[in-house]
This record gives structure tokens, C-alpha cells and sequence, in this order.
């Protein structure tokens, strides 16, 4: 069979038997681990950009010292939106089961990028610089 893009991502999920250990890292580092439950923050991302006043979002996890990690949403409004981090939440709230509601709503003008990408990392340090941790 024939390693195309997609390949090595089919076979870490279907472990077919097939061991990416260095693509196993970068797939997993996208995840947030609350309470030993894993959290796609991309889906935590499509719920929020729902909202026709959100310009993008970028869900991650930051540290916690329950929970291992917790769940913050950074967001970028359109222009002229007056959108607050409640209102976000609160749409979070009756999309998303408690555990993957963002604890916090950072609003920036803009999402910090590394090649046109946003860049998970930099926002979880962003974070951290921000609570002294």
C-alpha cells in the first residue's frame, strides 16, 4: 500500500500494527489531557467560530493542578464586534459538555502565527507569561 499524506496519521489511530513514534508526538501534542480525558481542540474551535462575529479561534491547554490541563480559547473578533468572553462561554456551554468548555476566553486582535499557521505552543507560553507560571 501506497504511504500517501494521510497514511501515517491512518495508522497511529487504526494501529495497524505500524509504530510513527515521531508523528505519534506531533498528533499528540494538539490534544488536551483534563482528567485523563482527551480534548480535540479543534472541535472546542468549531463550536466557537459558529459565532458570525468571530474572525478564528485557537483552543489549548494549560497547566492545572487538578486536572493535569484545563481548557482557554484564544479568539480574534471581526472588526467592529463588541463580543464578549461571557457571551462566548456561555455559547460554549450549550454546545460542548462541561469538561470541554473553555475555563477562559482570551479576545486578541490577532492570533500569534508561525508560517501562516497559528501556533498552538506560542499561545499555551502566552498564557503561562501572562499567570506567572
Amino acid at each position: 500500500m501506497e504511504d500517501g499524506p494521510y497514511r501515517p496519521f491512518a495508522d497511529i489511530i487504526a494501529g495497524h500494527g505500524r509504530r510513527h513514534p515521531e508523528k505519534e508526538a506531533i498528533f499528540c501534542k494538539d490534544l488536551i489531557v483534563r482528567g485523563g480525558v482527551n480534548i480535540a481542540p479543534l472541535e472546542i474551535d468549531g463550536v466557537i467560530s459558529e459565532l458570525p462575529e468571530v474572525a478564528e479561534a485557537c483552543t489549548v491547554g494549560v497547566p492545572d493542578p487538578i486536572y493535569g490541563e484545563e481548557v482557554v480559547s484564544y479568539v480574534s473578533l471581526k472588526p467592529g464586534s463588541d463580543l464578549t468572553g461571557e457571551a462566548i462561554r456561555a455559547h460554549c456551554v450549550t454546545r460542548l459538555p462541561q469538561l470541554k468548555t473553555p475555563k477562559e476566553i482570551v479576545i486578541q486582535g490577532s492570533l500569534l502565527r508561525t508560517r501562516g499557521k497559528l501556533d498552538r505552543n506560542m499561545l499555551t507560553e502566552d498564557w503561562k507569561r501572562a499567570h506567572d507560571l
